[in-house]
């Protein structure tokens, strides 16, 4: 219910409020107990946040850069030392959001190369994309369970495809 209250709110003079209460609900820690957000070291910062949410370092890192965008989209003040050398995706910076391209829509190797002026996309001679495919794929191990055999077996069949 929160979430669809927040949603609702999204872009609207009531979601900064909304944002507010939920990340100072959630992230407790992070607005009492001596860190002053508008104040704080990155490392101090940092000290706090991975004490009070664990986790290994990249879903820290992540962690706390969802917070801190979320925080300043909100209109939380957060201290430009914790905010150095980081790079947030906040919606404000985002604008509206691209929409995704369907496959047929992607512009193909090609497509790209002619927009850019260049002349047609070659493979170096003997070297297609499929071969250069086929040259990563991963190589048969015997020692495999046979689910895994199973799976390798099939995917190979579905490479081979490709070339015809």
């Amino acid at each position: 219910p929160r979430l669809n209250e927040l949603a609702t709110a999204f872009g609207t003079p009531e979601w900064s409020a909304k944002m507010i209460a939920i990340l100072q609900e959630e992230y407790a820690p992070l607005f009492g107990g001596g860190l002053d957000l508008g104040n704080a070291t990155a490392s101090h910062f940092n000290e706090v946040f991975k004490k009070s949410f664990p986790g290994s370092d990249a879903v820290s890192q992540k962690s706390a850069a969802f917070f801190l965008a979320a925080a300043k989209d909100s209109g939380i003040v957060i201290s430009g030392r914790v905010l150095h050398g980081r790079k947030l995706r906040t919606a404000a910076a985002q604008g509206t959001p691209r929409p995704r391209r369907s496959k047929a829509e992607t512009p193909t190797r090609q497509a790209n190369a002619e927009r850019n002026g260049d002349e047609e996309v070659n493979d170096p001679p003997g070297e297609s994309w499929e071969d250069r495919l086929i040259a990563k794929f991963p190589e048969f191990n015997p020692e495999w369970g046979a689910e895994v055999q199973a799976k390798w077996f099939e995917s190979f069949e579905k490479l081979m495809a490709l070339r015809k």
